[in-house]
């Protein structure tokens, strides 16, 4: 990302418009939803992502209540990121180390 991200935290749906001003602007948002109810925040989630979707960017879900607005041709790749470590690096786990459970529960198989 080239420059910082805004963070908002909406106190409510009609807090919006300057979330949306900025990501339409090309500047990525995090917006924190703790502290709001629970049918606020999924209006908020579902108006973020129809606008990262008009506009060909990203809805990230960061946490639980932390989603991150990436606007078109940003990209988002975080040290903290377990996927974010090639596979050639992470190399094979040895065959015996594999553990093998049934499909319903954690039981080991063999």
């Amino acid at each position: 990302m080239c420059q910082t991200p805004h963070r908002v935290a909406p106190g409510g749906f009609s807090d919006c418009t300057d979330m949306a001003d900025r990501f339409i602007n090309g500047q990525a948002v995090v917006v924190n939803l703790e502290d709001l109810e629970p049918k606020t925040r999924r209006r908020i989630v579902d108006f973020s992502k129809g606008l990262t979707c008009a506009r060909g960017g990203e809805l990230i879900r960061l946490t639980p209540y932390f989603y991150l607005l990436l606007p078109q041709g940003e990209e988002f790749d975080p040290s903290w990121d377990p996927d974010s470590t090639p596979l050639a690096a992470a190399g094979a786990l040895p065959v015996e180390d594999w553990v093998l459970t049934d499909a319903v529960s954690s039981k080991k198989v063999g």
